[in-house]
């Protein structure tokens, strides 16, 4: 067992004697340092007269070189030696906590004689109180006896009326005039930093000046952390049993121990204050954050100041592009304008290189982004036996080039698509499309299919075709199967024959997946309402029908293509059905308006640059928003000067100010989606939630509509004037639309004056009476 130094001199020296001593000794040990040098490290550390002097001259007599081995139980002035020689730089050991090897700012002794920080502090036993007769720990004496912490926090020479609040509190700190202040209404001073120069909150006192905690946390000793390879102040010395951690990765020792609050058996931290908390337990530090303003548990202190843990979350993994030096970093700090800028241009130094591949910077837990990402794809990605599934490679390369790793990391950590694909991988199935059909339909699997058919692991198939049929069967699944016999005969010779024959023909048939879906609910619930009137399609008559018919909605009336094709069967007699023409809807807009809402378009940047686009195609041209989201970057083309926009086979001249604003379009179309095609042919103006493909119908028209914007009405008066000035042949081929079409968009424009020819010719076929004056 290790004893503790002798604390006199051994020769019986005089003070001077002994700081003679200890100036030759330190050149001895470090012949780099003169006379003047090793006096003034010896007064910066306070070991320049009294006891200190006597331990560290003693320790030194009996251990040769404390300043490379300094032992267990050193005394504290070679504890604050060693710390100034280091901030000065020379090669010393700066001595640590001996149970956990932290580097903490105080040291204590233990009941060996050994220096340890205050969570390796043994716990001083608790005894009974003098004044409340429980058990704890003793704070002070009294003449009565030890008290507890409580009372002694009650006890009359201690607490004293508060200056400001009146009422009776320990002081915690007294104003010049000797009035005392709590703890609630003194606030620490806040002085100017001699480091950076900002005002704060003062850290610690040096020859220099006051330093802040940012300051002070540079300028701890530094070396390189064994866990993450990064040269930064080391929280904890490294050791044959445990290697050298900074404060990134030093996790506080625990045990598992009856929490000193709550009392549950868990894995608990020992405070200063010889408690055993759990992590729940433990009190947190709460401050205003510097990001979002609000009061919080402070997470980290970064130069725009302390940060909260979701700010903190946000600001690290969704790095940004800096707008000073225009790298991809955590923007945590700010420039005079109140800009986000990187950590290097905030004032702290450049993250040392990734310990991985020695070409990127440091992102987190030593390695690059683009590292950080194929470690964690191969995580996610791991079949049963630890590797990334064979079939899943061109996936994690793909994932792993992509421009945006950052925004990667995030779907990876808080996506439920990326927890499917794992779950995928981890269950060491080949991945098809027949096992993508067994899960249940949602987004993820919608996402996930087309993930994977993006980076060529699955054939490209219409999903809008290929997913009626499983949905088919889970909804007649439910229902009676004389519905099931009725409807899957219908469903599979005319809704999917019409379909396949829109796809042969080149026309997308996305959209019209709805509208079989919704024709055969239709279906379904005229079948369920002649259940419910004990009819079927032999007994169904035409004033049945009627009835279905005028008690519901217009869209009733397409149920006349099933009824001929039952018709055609045999299995129900011959109906009318009048067709119902749908309502015209709002109004269209006048020229005026429309005028109007084009120069805001165009003027501005209040609105996104999607939603200006699309309502300018919109009230120019009409395009509908089916051909609208469907544009890639490919259609936008460059002649010359002049810029046109490409459809099927023909293209449309942009005038200079929205072809500018579709160009910009184009260029950040690419970084909207997570993993772009580098066909621009297949790059969408508007990328929808799942890669490979577009907005959806949906989603398109809600994003117009949630800014102010109805498509029909704009579409519709921006067709009718073109009509009124461009000629029908030309019209129909400049739109593309059938030459029917915009026959009736003419007609509709262009007042149409035969009635009234014609009944001016009949006015003037009648005989024409005379006056009375005439007669």
């Amino acid at each position: 067992m290790s004893t503790r130094a002798p604390s006199a001199d051994p020769v019986g020296l005089s003070s001077e004697g002994m700081r003679r001593h200890l100036v030759s000794r330190l050149r001895q040990e470090l012949p780099e340092l003169d006379q003047d040098g090793a006096e003034a490290a010896l007064r910066a550390a306070r070991v320049w007269s009294g006891r200190p002097v006597r331990e560290l001259d003693a320790y030194w007599a009996a251990r040769p070189h404390p300043l490379i081995d300094p032992g267990e139980c050193f005394p504290l002035a070679l504890f604050r030696l060693a710390r100034v020689l280091h901030a000065s730089g020379h090669p010393v050991d700066v001595p640590g906590c001996t149970g956990c090897g932290a580097l903490p700012e105080r040291l204590f002794l233990d009941d060996e004689g050994r220096r340890v920080c205050a969570s390796c502090k043994p716990p001083r036993q608790p005894r009974v109180c003098a004044r409340c007769g429980r058990l704890g720990v003793i704070a002070a004496r009294r003449p009565e006896g030890g008290i507890c912490h409580p009372c002694y926090s009650r006890d009359p020479q201690v607490v004293t009326s508060c200056g400001r609040c009146g009422r009776l509190r320990a002081p915690a700190v007294r104003r010049e005039d000797g009035t005392a202040l709590c703890q609630r209404c003194w606030s620490r001073p806040l002085r100017r930093c001699a480091g950076c120069g900002t005002v704060d909150v003062v850290k610690v006192a040096t020859e220099e000046g006051p330093w802040c905690p940012r300051c002070y946390q540079r300028r701890r000793p530094r070396g390189e952390c064994e866990q993450c390879g990064q040269i930064a102040p080391l929280a904890e010395r490294g050791s044959t049993e445990r290697p050298a951690r900074c404060y990134r990765c030093y996790r506080r020792p625990t045990r598992h121990t009856p929490c000193g609050s709550c009392g549950r058996e868990r894995e608990c931290m020992h405070r200063p204050d010889q408690q055993w908390l759990c992590r729940d337990c433990m009190p947190k530090p709460k401050r205003t954050c510097g990001h979002c303003g609000r009061t919080r548990i402070v997470a980290a202190n970064w130069p725009l100041g302390p940060v909260c843990q979701p700010c903190y979350r946000t600001l690290s993994y969704l790095g940004r592009c800096c707008r000073h030096c225009g790298r991809a970093r955590p923007l945590i700090g700010r420039d005079a304008a109140g800009t986000g800028i990187c950590g290097p241009c905030a004032g702290y130094p450049p993250p040392p290189p990734c310990r991985t591949c020695s070409s990127g910077e440091t992102y987190i837990h030593g390695q690059c982004v683009r590292c950080t990402l194929s470690h964690r794809l191969g995580e996610r990605l791991a079949g049963p036996d630890g590797q990334p599934l064979g079939q899943l490679v061109p996936l994690v390369d793909a994932l792993t080039a992509s421009d945006h790793p950052i925004r990667l990391l995030t779907w990876l950590r808080g996506s439920t698509s990326a927890r499917l694909l794992g779950r995928l991988a981890a269950a060491g199935r080949p991945v098809t499309h027949a096992l993508l059909d067994e899960l249940p339909p949602s987004h993820d699997e919608c996402y996930v299919r087309a993930l994977l058919v993006r980076t060529g692991i699955l054939p490209a198939r219409e999903e809008g075709l290929e997913r009626i049929l499983p949905w088919l069967e889970r909804l007649l699944t439910a229902g009676p199967a004389a519905h099931a016999r009725l409807v899957q005969p219908y469903v599979h010779w005319v809704v999917l024959r019409k379909a396949r024959r829109r796809r042969a023909r080149g026309q997308a048939v996305e959209r019209s997946g709805g509208g079989m879906r919704g024709e055969i609910l239709l279906i379904l619930s005229f079948l369920v309402w002649l259940d419910e009137r004990k009819l079927t399609l032999r007994t169904l008559r035409q004033g049945h029908l009627e009835d279905w018919l005028v008690t519901g909605p217009n869209r009733r009336h397409d149920i006349c293509t099933f009824l001929t094709w039952a018709h055609r069967h045999g299995l129900t007699t011959e109906h009318d059905i009048t067709h119902v023409r749908p309502g015209s809807g709002a109004p269209p807009l006048t020229d005026e308006q429309r005028w109007e809402e084009l120069r805001v378009c165009l003027t501005s940047d209040a609105l996104p640059l999607r939603v200006r686009t699309a309502r300018m195609l919109t009230l120019l041209y009409g395009l509908p928003s089916e051909r609208i989201r469907h544009l890639t970057v490919a259609d936008i083309e460059h002649r010359g000067q002049e810029t046109y926009l490409r459809q099927r086979r023909h293209a449309l001249l942009i005038p200079p100010r929205p072809a500018r604003l579709l160009t910009h379009l184009a260029v950040l179309a690419p970084e909207e989606a997570l993993l772009p095609a580098t066909d621009p042919t297949q790059l969408w103006l508007y990328p929808g939630t799942v890669p490979g493909r577009p907005l959806s119908a949906a989603g398109f028209g809600l994003m117009m509509r949630r800014h102010g914007f109805y498509v029909s009405p704009a579409r519709t008066a921006a067709l009718i004037s073109l009509a009124e000035h461009i000629p029908t042949p030309v019209l129909a081929q400049l739109l593309e639309i059938h030459i029917n079409t915009a026959l009736k968009w003419a007609a509709h424009a262009q007042p149409n004056w035969t009635a009234y020819l014609a009944a001016r010719d009949q006015d003037g076929a009648r005989p024409q009476r005379t006056s009375p004056t005439q007669q």
